[in-house]
């Protein structure tokens, strides 16, 4: 039996810990206006995933799953964003029992503008970009099997979109309010 499902990535805990002090209202209207490309030269570069947990939709209930990490961000200074996952790592779990297994590969491509501004939580000084224009390269794809059974997974759509983020010269640490992730890349150079 093959099932539809759709690959929504859910809350990640302590989320909203992180956000505040992020600017709302008329002052985010304000600082939303003031998009640039990447805005902090720390960003630029070539990243890798880190190995993390990601909570995904599948049958209506969040499902923690174990993303192997591999994928590769690029990043450069006038802000253009590809994100290889021709190397990523399998993406599964064993919810009551079931083994759910996502892969997939292709190229996402995207454009990121830095805004001014910082906030801190915990100690760490947090940062934000916009991120616009994201799409699927031709001949990417997802695949998931479900108790060894093909399942039909699909992309859910793209919205532009504001994420949260810390970097430092070996680490960049992205929180992203509207996929409700934390994803942790080690700095592999500094030319995308």
């Amino acid at each position: 039996m093959v099932t539809n499902v759709t690959a929504r990535l859910g809350l990640v805990a302590g989320l909203a810990a992180l956000v505040v002090g992020m600017p709302t209202g008329a002052a985010a209207a304000t600082r939303a206006a003031q998009v640039k490309p990447i805005g902090d030269h720390c960003l630029v570069g070539t990243w890798r995933a880190r190995p993390s947990e990601l909570p995904v939709e599948f049958h209506h209930k969040l499902i923690e799953m174990h993303f192997g990490g591999g994928d590769y961000l690029h990043l450069n200074r006038k802000g253009n964003e590809l994100d290889n996952w021709d190397q990523s790592r399998l993406i599964e779990s064993f919810p009551d029992g079931f083994d759910l297994k996502l892969h997939n590969r292709g190229r996402f491509y995207a454009q990121v503008r830095g805004l001014e501004g910082t906030s801190e939580a915990n100690g760490n000084e947090i940062h934000a970009f916009k991120v616009t224009g994201g799409h699927w390269g031709a001949g990417s794809y997802l695949r998931a099997t479900y108790n060894g059974k093909p399942v039909k997974f699909r992309f859910t759509s793209f919205r532009a979109h504001y994420s949260l983020y810390t970097c430092s010269k070996t680490a960049l640490i992205m929180m992203d309010p509207f996929l409700n992730v934390h994803q942790t890349y080690s700095r592999r150079s500094y030319t995308p």
